[in-house]
């Protein structure tokens, strides 16, 4: 018996000893408080990530923020702490997960624990937007001027349960609904301002801010390229404005002055042109301020019937003009007579206009007969080089009616003082103009009357036009004829009042001299500054424009000039072949000089 008593007593025994050793293996295991979990481990520090802002605005913007925190040993080393062992407060009272999410207006002290380690405090404000109230304050100088440089300043101010709060979010200004960087404002354009303070759903209310022009008067004024203001857009009016002070000193326009024509805002600065013929007015205005009215008259040209004149070159000893060459020369003579030849590209005068001329090459000779090159009379000479008397006697012996053709003489191999020119004749008229001598309807012409045109110029149609005008009854825009240099007289040279005229004395001297930099430029002698423009003048020359006086002039003596291929001497008008007629030097005949006009060499 007693054998089986420590038998049974020796297995209990090791039960009991069973449950004791799966007892303490489970005490082991056992989560410990936080004081003993880390009371062994480095934490030395604990740390509170900062929000993104210290004051919330309820009602506005979401208040409710997830807290973290950072632990940190002894040399600042951060440690892995698990999100649970954690714990935050705000003033005081421990937060559900982390989150801080007020429910009332205050202030807020929040931290962070581990245990009985504490974090630093963060200090968080809390506004309610109901109880808040925006107020814009502004400090404006007397007599506020646009000027850039006076200045209004803006002070929002936000009251909190009515009581003017000194810290917490700034709110913005706005002028004219568009956000300022600042809150001072100045300006360079006068008028009346709205200004208002706007932030986190509220909005102050509105304050007008008046900012005067520093300008006491404004000043229109306005300057031609041309004499005369032609409703042709190329005739041009620049329009400028002045400002002045109360002292009546010129200063800077403001921002606000804006220029009209015909009650149109119109951009400025403004170079302006038109094809609509009448009175156009112009006006500038800004803040309460308004300019004196400008008027402008823009004229009509004229549109006249087209006059085709049909032209024969006799070609002197040489055989080099074709029927594709004379078409060439003679299309780019009615581009220069319907003011559309530009071949350098230059700057056209402000008064240029159509003269409504064309030219095409003549069909028949003089006896009727088809000519087999159109606008083509070979001429053979026994003289190989020719001075001016030369070539006026060979003219007479080749001088189809001029009242049928535009006589056009080619010679080669030009000797003397006018090798390096070309010439043309004037012609007479029935009607008085200035400039031109009278004669009786179906008076013969007392001399070649056409173009001389030296073969050397033959490329150049500028210099074709410009003979062609001397037949239509222009002069030079200068005072001089060929190689005589003449100064300013007091009688305008063309007897065409836009057509400003120069010294060319003064003009070839600094060609000479090396002194004139810009050769297309004259001085005229009113003392313009102009470029060179016209076919009627020559050296340096654009030479890409008659004027709408010269159009005129050249249209008087369309309707009364004589020995042009025109409908006042052969009223049938139209385009015409050419009637029999050679014109016969006239007995007793003594040579008259022509108009002569050399090129440069």
């Amino acid at each position: 018996m007693e054998m089986r008593r420590f038998i049974f007593e020796k297995k209990w025994l090791a039960f009991l000893m069973g449950i004791w050793v799966f007892a303490a293996a489970c005490k082991k295991d056992k989560t410990l408080e936080l004081d003993e979990f880390y009371r062994f481990k480095m934490v030395k520090e604990l740390k509170l990530d900062t929000l993104d802002k210290k004051v919330y605005i309820m009602g506005f913007e979401e208040t409710n923020s997830v807290l973290t925190a950072r632990a940190f040993d002894a040399v600042k080393k951060q440690l892995n702490i698990p999100d649970e062992a954690l714990k935050y407060y705000a003033n005081g009272e421990e937060l559900e997960n982390g989150v801080f999410e007020p429910g009332e207006e205050g202030d807020y002290k929040i931290y962070a624990k581990l245990g009985s380690i504490v974090s630093d405090t963060i200090s968080v404000r809390i506004w309610n937007k109901m109880n808040m109230k925006l107020v814009l304050k502004s400090e404006v100088p007397p007599g506020l001027v646009a000027d850039g440089v006076s200045k209004a300043v803006f002070k929002p101010e936000i009251y909190l349960n009515g009581v003017l709060t000194t810290n917490g979010p700034s709110p913005e200004i706005y002028i004219d609904g568009e956000k300022i960087s600042s809150t001072t404002f100045a300006t360079k354009k006068a008028g009346l301002y709205e200004v208002q303070a706007k932030g986190f759903g509220l909005e102050s209310e509105k304050v007008m801010l008046e900012i005067l022009s520093p300008a006491k008067k404004l000043v229109l004024n306005y300057t031609l390229n041309s004499s005369v203001f032609w409703a042709n857009n190329v005739s041009e009016a620049t329009i400028g404005i002045q400002a002045f002070d109360i002292n009546n000193q010129a200063i800077d326009l403001s921002e606000d002055v804006q220029l009209f024509h015909n009650g149109v805002l119109v951009a400025y600065p403004l170079k302006f042109k038109t094809n609509e013929v009448g009175l156009h007015n112009f006006v500038a205005k800004g803040y309460k301020i308004q300019s004196n009215e400008v008027s402008i008259t823009a004229q009509d040209q004229g549109i006249y019937s087209i006059i085709r004149m049909p032209v024969v070159f006799h070609e002197v000893n040489t055989k080099e003009l074709t029927a594709t060459g004379i078409r060439d020369i003679l299309a780019n003579l009615t581009l220069a007579y319907r003011n559309s030849l530009n071949r350098s590209g230059g700057p056209k005068d402000g008064n240029a206009a159509d003269v409504f001329v064309e030219f095409y090459a003549a069909t028949t000779d003089p006896n009727g007969n088809t000519m087999s090159v159109p606008g083509l009379d070979r001429v053979t000479s026994t003289k190989s080089s020719f001075n001016i008397n030369d070539t006026d006697t060979e003219a007479w012996n080749s001088f189809w009616n001029p009242e049928t053709y535009i006589n056009v003489w080619i010679f080669p191999n030009i000797k003397g003082d006018y090798a390096s020119s070309s010439w043309a004749y004037f012609p007479a008229v029935t009607q008085y103009i200035k400039g031109l001598n009278m004669a009786e309807k179906g008076s013969r012409p007392y001399y070649p009357f056409g173009v001389f045109w030296n073969y050397n110029h033959k490329i150049y149609i500028e210099v074709l036009a410009h003979e062609v005008g001397h037949v239509l009854g222009l002069s030079h825009v200068f005072d001089g004829n060929g190689s005589s240099f003449e100064s300013c007289s007091s009688d305008d040279p063309d007897y065409c009042p836009d057509t400003p005229y120069y010294d060319r004395n003064a003009y070839e001297k600094s060609l000479q001299g090396g002194s004139n930099k810009n050769y297309y430029r004259r001085t005229a002698c009113s003392g313009e500054v102009y470029n060179s423009t016209n076919y009627m003048d020559y050296d340096y020359s654009y030479e890409n424009s008659f004027t709408a006086n010269q159009v005129s002039r050249m249209r008087f003596v369309t309707n009364y000039g004589l020995w042009i291929p025109t409908p006042f001497n052969q009223p049938s008008g139209g385009r015409r072949s050419a009637a029999a007629g050679m014109i016969k030097k006239p007995d007793g005949y003594i040579f008259t000089p022509p108009v002569i006009c050399p090129i440069p060499k």
